[in-house]
């Protein structure tokens, strides 16, 4: 899936939401699954990785710094609500299922970014760049939808899975 010219409005930070089943993983490598250059250490924007069993959301700016938040015990074959939410002061939360995986406050210095390394492709299923396009890494994805704006723990609940008990009477 392809969308061009993606542009992260930073300034009131950003959230994204899809429903996701990493359907076939090779062994525990990490593969990049969605990007706009977040991958890369020469390049910004964000980026989701997997390696079978945990996942990772990795949001760069073009400055150089870096959030990275982490989701263990994610499942090949199982469908999941991931959600991540960014903004400068409160930094990156990754939500799976509607739980907090981990909150990401302080980024990492990298080197910045430049001009010549930018690629503006938001692409779900591949990096955006010319890594692993030799490898096919099969996905599912569904209700994807991306917010140029920071929603907080409570409003990213609402979006992800209603999990509740049904009573069956007579």
């Amino acid at each position: 899936m392809r969308h061009r010219a993606v542009e992260l409005a930073c300034g009131a930070g950003y959230t994204l939401a899809l429903w996701v089943n990493f359907t076939d993983v090779a062994g525990r490598r990490p593969y990049v699954y969605l990007s706009n250059g977040g991958h890369t250490e020469s390049s910004h924007g964000v980026a989701i990785i997997y390696d079978g069993g945990n996942l990772e959301v990795r949001f760069r700016r073009r400055d150089g710094r870096e959030w990275t938040a982490r989701g263990d015990r994610v499942l090949p074959g199982r469908w999941y609500h991931v959600a991540a939410a960014w903004s400068d002061d409160d930094g990156l939360s990754l939500y799976v299922d509607g739980d907090l995986a981990e909150h990401g406050r302080l980024p990492r210095r990298r080197p910045g970014s430049t001009p010549a390394t930018r690629s503006d492709e938001f692409l779900i299923g591949r990096p955006n760049d010319a890594s692993g396009v030799g490898e096919r890494r099969p996905l599912a994805v569904d209700e994807f939808n991306f917010w140029s704006e920071y929603k907080n723990a409570s409003a990213v609940k609402e979006l992800g899975p209603s999990l509740g008990a049904h009573v069956i009477s007579d």
